[in-house]
């Protein structure tokens, strides 16, 4: 076997004895406990590197040290103390080729601050929707609250009615009678028609301002279903489709208004079971990820391929959110029993293994052998 030639041994140990001061600077920045072996050991080889003295036996006892080092320091490794440093580009390197200027970006974190500007636009976006639906929701309920009212008053309009009629009657068999003691009769009759006339005029008051009151409501529900058809990007999940012309907004109104009522349900039912659980569940899981970030380059731990894992998570954390509506509910989590249900899709986001941990349970219960 050839010997391996110093400026050999040298290009392929440089890497790691640099990766090695590194994590002896951090343990002694840090107060972390290294032995006095490893130390020295780490130390002697990157001296006998630089003057080209490194032997076999320098080598092994380097790759020892260096072992025992990591052990002692896991999680963290020359990787992590890179990644975790904070490395904002420069005004020179935004300019030029483009192809160069993405060259250069890829060794700055700019990627974190990708993180955050993208977790407020969900949570800006989420916040949005929790008002859109809110609004709509207290729409709705209070256009079935002023249906039962408006039924009430027709309900009273009808006995109304019924005791004019009677009041009628009343008065004209009165007005046949003898004159006589029967006048004082006709006249508290007369004086009880007006009375009944005057109520069912009150009745009919009524129920004109429930009609007007309805009218109103179902025009805030037309105006509620179309609002988010107002944008371009939220035409897909609208109840209507697409608009030919954005400036003909008549013709949709005129399409909602006969349904605005079903729509607005449409659109409520479809907000809650699909919509808000997505939107809380992925908000969840990008608050876990950020969170998990902050401890890692607090820690000096931050993975250089966590990219991918937080792809997958909140990939995850969305289809958690959704599936939490359909598995779960809050008093299914003991921990959670008085909190709404939208804090639900958010908590199986954020821990998504809650959602994973029950759907195993319905699979093993049913792949289960019975007993014998």
């Amino acid at each position: 076997m050839t010997p391996v030639s110093a400026q050999e041994r040298s290009a392929r140990l440089q890497t790691l004895v640099s990766d090695a001061q590194s994590l002896l600077s951090y343990a002694a920045a840090n107060a972390k406990e290294i032995d006095d072996e490893i130390r020295d050991a780490l130390i002697e080889t990157a001296d006998a590197l630089t003057s080209g003295t490194l032997d076999v036996k320098g080598e092994a006892r380097f790759y020892k040290a260096y072992q025992d080092l990591t052990k002692a320091l896991a999680p963290v490794t020359a990787e992590t103390l890179l990644a975790s440093q904070t490395r904002m580009p420069r005004l020179h390197e935004l300019t030029g080729d483009p192809r160069v200027v993405l060259r250069r970006l890829s060794t700055t974190t700019a990627g974190r601050f990708i993180h955050f500007a993208v977790f407020v636009f969900v949570l800006l976006l989420t916040g949005f929707a929790l008002g859109h639906y809110a609004s709509g929701t207290t729409e709705i309920d209070r256009y079935a609250k002023a249906m039962l009212d408006l039924q009430k008053s027709s309900a009273t309009k009808r006995e109304k009615e019924l005791a004019q009629r009677l009041a009628q009657f009343k008065v004209g068999d009165l007005k046949n009678a003898a004159a006589g003691t029967e006048q004082d009769k006709l006249r508290d009759a007369q004086i009880e028609l007006m009375k009944s006339a005057d109520e069912l005029n009150a009745a009919q008051a009524e129920i004109d301002e429930d009609q007007t009151q309805l009218a109103g409501l179902r025009e805030s529900l037309v105006t509620w279903v179309m609002r988010p058809c107002g944008s371009f990007w939220t035409r897909l999940i609208c109840v209507l489709p697409p608009r030919p012309d954005d400036e003909d907004i008549s013709v949709h109104a005129q399409h909602v208004r006969p349904q605005a009522v079903f729509l607005a349900q449409l659109a409520r039912d479809r907000m809650s079971q699909i919509v808000l659980p997505m939107l809380l569940g992925f908000l969840g899981a990008y608050t876990y990820v950020l969170r998990s970030i902050t401890l890692d380059i607090r820690n000096r731990s931050f993975a250089p391929g966590s990219a991918i894992h937080h792809v997958v998570r909140l990939s995850l954390g969305a289809m958690a959110g959704i599936a939490s509506s359909w598995l779960l509910s809050p008093k299914d989590v003991a921990a959670l029993s008085s909190v709404p249900a939208w804090a639900l899709a958010f908590v199986a986001g954020y821990s998504i293994e809650l959602v994973f941990s029950f759907m195993d349970r319905i699979v093993s219960a049913f792949s289960s052998k019975p007993v014998t």
